[in-house]
């Protein structure tokens, strides 16, 4: 009997010992921080610490609790920390970069990405995320160049060949962007974005019989989506099917009654008709739903030019411009 108090006796003691290890708490902070317990994690976290003040490790699962808490500045504030303790652990500038970008500090967070290649090249997903960084930053070019090393990664991500094809889209390289969203329609044939922007991307190539097939794809894989029907009118309005156009308009009014573009397509559809105090109204109505919607305050402009009120015509394409519409031309000239 009393050997088997003392066997017991022995295994508390024993129990207690290794729950006062910071390797025992760490492992506890894991465990609850899975679970999706962040408080307890960090209050395991902060034992572990307490008793191994250069446990980057823990410092590290802090900052990852605290990336999942939004808590973006307390998250760079850990990293910061196990990079002090461990400074060639790619993974700690991963992370670190990663919240930098959700804090806006893009130019931080590049030299965080710089600093994982240079530790290890092949760091998985370090160059899809420097690419979004670099689009952060306007160098669309950078952000090609570093989707192109993704791919070289992994051909058959997608994801990957999307965004690059969307870089491509933004530099209207449209030809190229078109080639990249055929090669992921062959891997995702229901992506019904690629078909979105092909469709989009055809229509500004002049390529309607293209931009058609995309878009009717994109709507039998969505129906219930105005993006679709949107779009399809648009390529209507290009060709001269104003009232075809206008029907796509509605469908996509139908179904979603805030979203302010099909309004101003629909009215540039029924200015061609000449159809101006309805027009008016569509454009009008387009900017009440988005005030810095520049395409509603172009169209506006020309409808208002048809109605011979030049005045509010010309405040509206200098909107239009301060708003950054791509094509302002010979209306704003006439205004200077």
């Amino acid at each position: 009997m009393k050997s088997i108090m003392l066997f017991f006796l022995l295994l508390g003691m024993f129990s207690t010992t290794v729950a006062q290890t910071p390797e025992y708490y760490y492992e506890k902070g894991i465990e609850v921080a899975t679970s999706e317990q962040y408080e307890k994690a960090l209050q395991f976290f902060k034992r572990a610490i307490e008793l191994k003040p250069n446990y980057w490790q823990a410092y590290f699962s802090k900052g990852s609790v605290k990336f999942r808490q939004n808590e973006y500045e307390a998250a760079v504030a850990a990293y910061d920390k196990a990079i002090q303790i461990k400074n060639n652990a790619p993974e700690i500038y991963y992370e670190r970069g990663r919240a930098k970008v959700e804090l806006k500090q893009y130019e931080s967070a590049l030299m965080d990405y710089n600093k994982v290649i240079e530790l290890d090249r092949n760091y998985q997903y370090i160059y899809n995320a420097r690419a979004v960084c670099k689009k952060y930053l306007d160098d669309l070019e950078g952000a090609i160049r570093d989707y192109n090393s993704a791919i070289k990664q992994d051909p058959t991500n997608y994801i990957t060949i999307y965004n690059r094809a969307v870089m491509k889209q933004l530099l209207e390289n449209y030809t190229a962007a078109v080639k990249d969203f055929d090669i992921v329609i062959k891997l995702k044939p229901d992506d019904f974005y690629s078909y979105i922007h092909r469709g989009n991307l055809n229509r500004k190539l002049g390529q309607y019989a293209e931009a058609f097939d995309d878009l009717n794809k994109a709507i039998k894989l969505n129906p219930e989506s105005w993006y679709g029907y949107n779009n399809r009118g648009m390529v209507k309005d290009a060709i001269g099917d104003y009232e075809g156009a206008i029907e796509d308009f509605n469908s996509a009014i139908k179904l979603d009654l805030r979203q302010p573009y099909p309004y101003n397509n629909r009215g540039y559809a029924y200015y061609h008709l000449k159809n101006y105090e309805t027009a008016l109204r569509d454009c009008t109505y387009s900017l009440e739903l988005d005030a810095n919607n520049s395409y509603a305050y172009y169209y506006r402009g020309l409808i208002l030019n048809a109605l011979n009120r030049t005045e509010e015509a010309c405040q509206d394409f200098h909107k239009a411009e301060e708003l950054g519409y791509p094509k302002m031309g010979a209306e704003l000239e006439a205004c200077r």
